[in-house]
């Protein structure tokens, strides 16, 4: 374990929480270099990370040279101040993981759809829009085949099956039926998607998961934990007799 001590601390982004998190600096380094007759100058500052908190490790990469400045003007004067770039590895996530996302390796153990899913969120964060709309077809397919949908039919078919077991509603149905099309669109005629539309469609995605696998799962827990409680906390007589 890191001695608190021992390290100075600032703040960096972890992969792991997903955000900004108090971190050691465990080691650093800096390198700068100047143009020979000039006032050009570059200079990197690099730090190994540890998150205080989940302890996972990053590279952090500062940057600076001369020429890289951002110009303010303010009580009738200009002024000029640097721009610091920030770098981390691995890389700020474009999108986070949703909280539930974990229960898939501790609870649930669906190591097919939590792979799958592992697979569309690299292809998210590459920027890779085909392959990540092809991908977000996929998982609606094996999360649909955890349900007990059948593999082998037609996704209209698939769809069709998870409203009629409860798992869906109508208003869902549409929302799925286009994040099909999108996958198949992708699939067959190399459709890319744009930001808006992936991200819009994520979110299609992970609501029929959580609401048709995760909340589930956490309803039957719930049940029973308290069927467990409900016979030390049962009415006994003389409860509520006033005296």
């Amino acid at each position: 374990m890191t001695d608190e001590h021992q390290h100075p601390t600032r703040m960096a982004y972890c992969s792991y929480c997903g955000g900004p998190r108090w971190s050691y600096i465990l080691g650093q380094s800096s390198q700068r270099a100047e143009e020979d007759d000039s006032e050009v100058w570059f200079q990197e500052d690099r730090f190994i990370m540890q998150c205080r908190g989940c302890l996972t490790q990053s590279f952090l990469l500062k940057e600076s040279n001369s020429e890289l400045f951002d110009t303010e003007h303010f009580d009738g004067e200009e002024h000029e101040h640097l721009i610091k770039r920030e770098t981390s590895f691995p890389a700020v996530a474009k999108r986070r993981k949703p909280e539930w996302f974990c229960a898939f390796a501790f609870e649930l153990q669906m190591d097919d759809l939590e792979n799958a899913l592992l697979e569309l969120y690299s292809a998210y964060e590459a920027d890779l829009r085909i392959l990540t709309g092809i991908a977000m077809r996929m998982c609606f397919d094996i999360a649909a085949q955890t349900l007990g949908v059948d593999a082998d039919v037609r996704f209209v078919e698939k769809i069709a099956a998870l409203e009629k077991d409860g798992h869906i509603t109508p208003a869902d149905r549409e929302r799925i039926d286009t994040l099909v099309n999108a996958g198949n669109a992708s699939t067959h005629r190399g459709f890319k998607p744009n930001s808006d539309d992936l991200r819009n469609l994520m979110n299609v995605l992970e609501a029929f998961i959580y609401d048709s696998i995760i909340a589930p799962h956490r309803k039957k827990k719930m049940d029973a934990e308290m069927k467990k409680m409900a016979p030390h906390v049962a009415k006994k007589p003389g409860d509520g007799v006033r005296k």
